[in-house]
C-alpha cells in the first residue's frame, strides 16, 4: 500500500473473504476508492479460512489484518459488512445493510448498538432496515468501477453458437435459487429451444449432479472474471436475493444484457420493464415463452456514487472530554497516596477529583488535604452511608462528561489511562475497561471487556462501577442503593438497561488491590446479612422497571440470591 501521508485511518471489517463475491467485491472498490483519496485503509477478517488470493488483491489498496492484531489499534471509521457482534476500536462505526441483511436479524436485540450510522444499499433494504431500528438510515449503491467492468468484458471467451445463452453468475447452493432454475429449464426443453445455460460459480458435488441430466446447462466452475460470460449471454439469469445478486445485476445492466431475476427490492427498482423480467419468488409468473419475446430498451447509466461515499469520512472533531475521578473512602490512609498520585500523575489534565470521606478514623483526611489540588473536591460525610452513599454524594456534586470512578486502595494501571480513555470516547453512555488484580504486588488475574451486546453486558458478572466510564448525566439517573454493602449489581444493571451506546476498552486501566484484608469484599461482616435482603428488594424493584427481554433472567437471579441466602443462613444456625 502507498504511504499516506495525511487524513485518516479507516478500517473495513468483513468476517471471511471469500474467493470472489459480491461483499469482496464492494470491499475492494471501497478500499480503493479511500486509498485514492488518501486515506490509511485496513481490511480486517476474523475467519482464517479467508482465501489469500483475493486478500492479496485486495492489498493493492489496504493492509490487511486479522482481527486479533487489532486489538489496541484505534481507527478514525470503521465500515462493517456484517451484523456479526465484533468491535473495533474507532470513534464512528458505520453498518453497511445489504440484501440479506434483514433475513439475518431475528430482533433488533441481535444487533450490536454501537453503530453510529447506518448506510442501506437499496431503498428496500433502508425502508426495512428503519422498521428493525426505528431510527433513520441513508441509501448509498455500492461503489462500483464501470470502466473496469466495461475493460474486463472484452476478453475473448468460448461459448457454444446457440440460438439463446443464459448465464448465471452466483454461488451454487439450494439456498441461492437454484430450484428455481430447475423449473425454467423444464419448461425450455419442452419448447425444443436451441440453448445454452452456462453456471459460473463454487458448489458442491450434489448441487452440480442436479442438473447433470439436463444436456443444455453446463458448469463453468468459478470464474475470476465473469464480465465476458455476462456481456456475450442474450440473458443474466439470477433467481437468488442475497449476497451479491444486486452487483452482478449492475454489471449485466452496465454491459447491456436483460436480467431474469425474482422480485428483490433492487430489482424492482432498477430493472422495471425495460431492462429485464421480474419473477416471483414462487415463479407463478413464469411464462417462458413471454420471457423469450420481451423487447429490451436498454437507458440504463449506474450512478456514480464515489462522491457520497467519501462525504461519510469527512474529517472527525474529536472532543476532549472533562472527566470527574470519583474516590470513595473509608480508613484506607495506607493505600491513599498511591491511589491519589496515580490519579494527579495523569497526562490528561482535563478531569477532577471528588474525593468523598465515609466517616474514616484514619490519617485518610490529612492525606487528601495535602494532595488534592485547589479545583478538586473533598466531601467529609457526617452521618455513616457506606459505599453506595459516599458515590451518590460525589456523584451529584460532578461537574464533567463522564464520570471515572476508583476506590481508595486502589489505582490508576499507568499516567496515560485518561488519555486513552478520552481517545476512545465518541459520545457513548458507557466505556467498559479492563483490570488486573495485585496482591503483594504480583499481578495474579485480569479482567478485559467484550461485551457485544447489551444483552451481554447486563448479564456480565463483572458488575463494579471502576470498571466502566458512564456519562455523567446516565450515572445521575442511576443512582446507588445506600445503608448496603451491595450496592454495585443492581446499578450495573440499570445502566446497561438505559444505555444506548457503549464501547468496549480493551486495555487495563485499573488495578484492583486485593492486599487490603479490610476492604468489603475481603472483610466480611454481619452487615452482609441484611445488605442481602435489601439487595433482594433491589432487585424486585429492577424487576418492574427494566425491559422486557431481561425481565425472566431477573426473576431467575432473584430466585438463585433467595437460595444463596437461606442456605447462608441454615449453614450458620441462625
Amino acid at each position: 500500500m502507498k504511504l499516506k501521508i495525511n487524513n485518516m485511518n479507516i478500517a473495513i471489517y468483513y468476517h471471511k473473504i471469500e474467493a470472489i463475491g459480491g461483499v469482496e467485491k464492494a470491499i475492494f472498490e471501497l478500499s480503493r476508492i479511500l486509498d485514492e483519496n488518501n486515506h490509511n485503509v485496513t481490511v480486517i477478517f476474523s475467519d482464517c479460512n479467508s482465501n489469500i488470493e483475493m486478500l492479496t488483491k485486495i492489498s493493492q489498496y489496504a493492509d490487511i489484518k486479522h482481527i486479533d492484531i487489532v486489538k489496541n489499534e484505534m481507527f478514525d471509521i470503521c465500515f462493517y459488512e456484517t451484523i456479526r457482534p465484533i468491535k473495533i476500536n474507532a470513534l464512528k462505526n458505520i453498518l453497511i445493510i445489504n440484501n440479506n441483511w434483514v433475513d439475518s436479524v431475528v430482533s433488533r436485540k441481535n444487533i450490536p448498538n454501537y453503530f453510529d450510522e447506518y448506510i442501506a444499499v437499496g431503498n428496500e433494504c433502508k425502508e426495512q432496515a428503519e422498521k428493525i431500528l426505528g431510527q433513520e438510515v441513508k441509501v448509498i449503491p455500492n461503489i462500483i468501477n464501470i470502466d473496469e467492468v466495461k475493460e474486463l468484458s472484452k476478453e475473448e471467451v468460448n461459448l457454444e453458437k446457440n440460438d439463446i445463452i443464459f448465464v448465471t453468475v452466483s454461488r451454487i447452493s439450494k439456498e441461492k435459487g437454484f430450484d428455481r432454475i430447475i423449473e425454467i429449464v423444464k419448461q425450455l426443453d419442452q419448447l425444443n429451444i436451441n440453448y445454452k445455460w452456462y453456471i459460473i460459480g463454487d458448489g458442491d458435488n450434489s448441487i452440480k449432479a442436479m442438473f447433470e441430466r439436463y444436456t443444455n446447462v453446463v458448469f463453468l466452475g468459478k470464474k475470476d472474471n465473469p464480465y465476458p460470460y455476462i456481456k456475450n449471454a442474450d440473458y443474466l439469469v439470477m433467481l437468488s436475493e442475497r449476497e451479491a445478486q444486486c452487483l452482478v445485476m449492475y454489471y449485466a445492466l452496465i454491459l447491456g444484457t436483460p436480467v431474469i431475476v425474482t422480485d428483490f427490492g433492487t430489482a424492482i427498482e432498477t430493472v422495471k420493464d425495460n431492462m429485464g423480467f421480474i419473477l416471483k419468488k414462487d415463479l407463478s409468473n413464469l411464462d417462458v415463452d413471454k420471457i423469450l419475446n420481451a423487447k429490451f430498451d436498454f437507458k440504463y447509466e449506474y450512478p456514480n456514487v464515489e462522491k457520497q461515499w467519501l462525504d461519510l469520512v469527512k474529517p472527525i472533531e474529536k472532543k476532549d472530554y472533562k472527566f470527574t475521578i470519583l474516590i470513595p473512602n473509608y480508613n484506607n490512609a495506607q493505600w491513599l497516596e498511591k491511589c491519589l498520585n496515580s490519579v494527579l500523575n495523569q497526562t490528561y489534565k482535563n478531569y477532577e477529583i471528588i474525593f468523598v470521606d465515609d466517616m474514616s478514623e484514619d490519617d485518610s483526611i490529612s492525606i487528601a488535604k495535602r494532595l488534592l489540588r485547589p479545583q478538586d473536591k473533598l466531601i467529609e460525610l457526617k452521618s455513616k452511608r457506606y459505599n453506595g452513599g459516599a458515590r451518590n454524594a460525589g456523584i451529584v456534586e460532578a461537574n464533567s462528561d463522564y464520570i471515572v470512578s476508583l476506590d481508595s486502595d486502589d489505582w490508576l494501571a499507568d499516567d496515560r489511562v485518561l488519555e486513552k480513555i478520552n481517545k476512545h470516547l465518541n459520545n457513548e453512555d458507557v466505556l467498559f475497561l479492563g483490570f488486573q488484580q495485585t496482591k503483594n504486588n504480583q499481578v495474579y488475574a485480569q479482567y478485559i471487556p467484550n461485551s457485544q451486546t447489551k444483552e451481554q453486558a447486563l448479564k456480565e458478572n463483572v458488575c463494579a462501577i471502576w470498571a466502566k466510564v458512564v456519562k455523567t448525566s446516565l450515572m445521575k439517573e442511576c443512582l446507588f442503593s445506600e445503608g448496603t454493602l451491595m450496592e454495585d449489581k443492581v446499578q450495573h444493571f440499570r445502566i446497561c438497561n438505559k444505555m444506548k451506546k457503549w464501547k468496549n476498552l480493551q486495555e487495563i486501566t485499573h488495578l484492583w488491590n486485593r492486599g487490603n484484608a479490610h476492604s468489603v469484599t475481603t472483610d466480611r461482616n454481619t452487615k452482609w446479612d441484611t445488605s442481602i435482603y435489601r439487595f433482594i428488594a433491589d432487585l424486585t424493584d429492577f424487576y418492574y422497571e427494566c425491559d422486557d427481554e431481561y425481565k425472566s433472567y431477573i426473576q431467575d437471579f432473584i430466585k438463585d440470591i433467595k437460595r444463596n441466602a437461606e442456605k447462608q443462613i441454615y449453614k450458620q444456625g441462625r
